[in-house]
């Protein structure tokens, strides 16, 4: 059965500890800097993203300074570092074939996404190599302690923003109208939901652990993404599952959900129109299939999937990267989905995506239903489920989280159940 075992509470090294602490400062620390900055109408800079680039040369340094010789083999780790090196490469070596691009800004987006999306890529994908050694970190009190206290200063800057910014709202998300918020609720939904399932774990109290989980559930839906408040739902069933349900009757309640859960995804993803909400006017957030109530959001994703299955057909083997960009001029402007993959890539790195997210869907069931409980293996399972159904649903190949989940499945190991 594949499991992570129990590490003793000293056993993490400092590249572990870095690579911990950029996770946290990625998914907690700069979102609440984001927060504040919006809702506050100041520029209150706590430094994340210039300490993520310091801790990030800090752990390749640690890292080299290990390596005394290279030896190539073949293992499941050195297919996802040549799927993540191969991703990466093809953004640097598109320059030639970006820059004559018709847009006169072309290379600005390029330079500035491009650091962005390569550093976002290698925060997540070191943060998983290094879950096997995460045991000891998070089962130390103080960082456990630092940690809630992250939380809550998390939940009052979420209650600011709601405060501060609703009257300027639509009505359905704190952070979905005007330019400057453009897509943050998808960054701050997202951040959200991965930080509390970090945190779930290393809570003693399941009533707690259901208090918090419920919490991300409200605010993914007063945030405004839709696609975080519907994979981050099954997220919800599968611990309310893992806690109150017994094991015998989870597999037929959660094969139940998993055919809904898909259902509904199939339906936002492919269908042309979503009716109105109950909840507000606008309908963004509770979303059937119906011919009523469709909004811009939904009509864009429409004709980026469209454009889409275009450009596949064309660059079905090389992809082109940043073709949005070269069709309209628009940064954002991708197919929303994992397809965007096989567009910007081509097809073998698409192909790679989609062996890698089998296996993660495969030893998170495998996690799911192993009778040894273990802090790290519940995070890996929540964090995956919901990485991999937002990313199939509703997210990009600019997506990093999901590189977390590649690097942290080919660190678990396959040992017999007592």
């Amino acid at each position: 059965m594949i499991d992570l075992e129990e590490s003793p509470s000293k056993n993490y090294n400092i590249s572990a500890i870095i690579a911990f602490v950029v996770l946290i400062l990625y998914v907690a620390i700069n979102p609440i800097n984001k927060i504040l900055n919006v809702s506050l109408s100041t520029q209150f800079h706590l430094g994340a993203s210039y300490l993520i680039f310091l801790l990030l040369i800090m752990y390749l340094v640690l890292t080299l300074a290990k390596i005394s010789k290279f030896r190539l083999q073949f293992s499941l780790y050195n297919v996802g570092l040549f799927t993540l090196t191969l991703v990466n490469a093809i953004q640097l070596f598109s320059y030639p074939m970006v820059s004559e691009y018709f847009y006169t800004d072309v290379m600005s987006y390029y330079t500035s996404n491009l650091s962005v999306m390569i550093s976002g890529t290698i925060v997540f994908w070191l943060a998983g190599a290094n879950i096997d050694k995460f045991q000891g970190i998070i089962s130390n009190k103080r960082v456990k302690n630092t940690l809630y206290i992250v939380y809550v200063i998390f939940l009052i800057s979420l209650v600011l923003a709601k405060q501060t910014m609703a009257d300027q709202s639509d009505g359905a998300s704190i952070f979905f109208q005007g330019d400057e918020r453009l897509g943050m609720h998808l960054y701050i939904g997202d951040t959200f939901v991965y930080f509390t399932i970090l945190l779930i774990p290393m809570i003693e109290s399941n009533f707690i652990k259901i208090i918090m989980a419920v919490d991300a559930l409200y605010w993914s839906f007063m945030i405004g993404s839709r696609t975080s408040f519907y994979c981050y739902f099954l997220v919800l069933v599968l611990i309310l599952f893992k806690y109150f349900i017994k094991k015998k009757t989870q597999l037929i309640l959660i094969v139940f959900l998993v055919v809904i859960e898909i259902t509904l995804i199939t339906t936002f993803v492919m269908k042309d129109r979503l009716i109105n909400s109950v909840f507000s006017e606008q309908g963004r957030m509770v979303a059937v299939v119906n011919d009523s109530g469709v909004d811009q959001s939904e009509i864009e994703r429409e004709v980026q999937f469209k454009n889409g299955i275009e450009d596949i057909k064309k660059f079905w083997f090389t992809g082109r990267f940043l073709r949005e960009f070269e069709r309209t001029g628009r940064e954002g402007d991708y197919v929303h989905n994992v397809l965007s993959y096989w567009v910007e890539y081509g097809l073998i790195p698409f192909l790679l995506i989609c062996f890698f997210i089998l296996i993660i869907i495969k030893r998170s069931v495998t996690l799911y239903f192993n009778k040894n409980d273990n802090k790290l293996n519940d995070f890996f399972i929540y964090f995956s489920v919901f990485a991999v159904m937002t990313l199939i649903a509703g997210r990009s190949y600019t997506y990093p989280y999901v590189w977390f989940s590649i690097a942290a499945c080919t660190k678990l190991r396959s040992i017999k159940n007592d």
